[in-house]
């Protein structure tokens, strides 16, 4: 909320958004602030990307909530899932300076349990959805290239499809990666077999 304040005091023309858990459960809470404009719920490519490029009316884009003229609080309807997520590109890595941090990818979004203490099937659905194995293993591909030698999954749950899995895993192999690097992830211990 600060670096938003600064930024409105250099031009309160400036929009402003915020997206992830908080917002998603809570909008309300965040759009209390002057600072905030709209507010980003579930999954935010698509969303985001309308909301900077195709210069639509608030009221058009599915997935945000908002203050409007008269200051009321507008919730639009929730965004569709991606169901194919092999058609996001990878994320500029040569933005940041990686090798200050350890790299992260997300393979699949979305949970089919329903543990009482996790928010993930709230925020990303119910439906497991998966980017292909090839496609996970070319993004890896670029850590290799930038010289990581450690990256973790953070799947809410990696394992929940063991033949995908062994897939990635052989993919790996078959490419020599798995000498070059080390990796971690995420699952439910039920899901875990020798």
């Amino acid at each position: 909320f600060r670096i938003l304040s600064v930024i409105k005091s250099i031009s309160s023309n400036i929009k402003t958004s915020m997206g992830g858990i908080h917002p998603s459960f809570f909008p309300e809470d965040v759009l209390k602030y002057n600072e905030i404009d709209f507010v980003i719920r579930g999954e935010g490519e698509i969303t985001f990307w309308e909301t900077i490029n195709k210069c639509l009316d608030l009221k058009e884009i599915d997935g945000i909530s908002y203050k409007n003229d008269n200051g009321i609080i507008v919730h639009n309807k929730n965004r569709v899932p991606i169901s194919n997520l092999d058609i996001l590109p990878f994320p500029n890595r040569k933005l940041l300076p990686c090798e200050q941090y350890v790299e992260t990818i997300i393979t699949s979004r979305g949970c089919p349990f329903h543990c009482i203490f996790c928010s993930a099937k709230n925020i990303l659905g119910e439906k497991y959805r998966t980017r292909s194995a090839l496609n996970v293993v070319e993004e890896i591909g670029f850590f290799i290239e930038n010289k990581t030698t450690f990256f973790f999954i953070l799947d809410d749950n990696f394992c929940v499809n063991k033949k995908r899995v062994k897939e990635i895993c052989l993919l790996l192999i078959q490419k020599n990666y798995h000498k070059k690097i080390e990796w971690g992830c995420e699952t439910r211990v039920d899901l875990v077999d020798e």
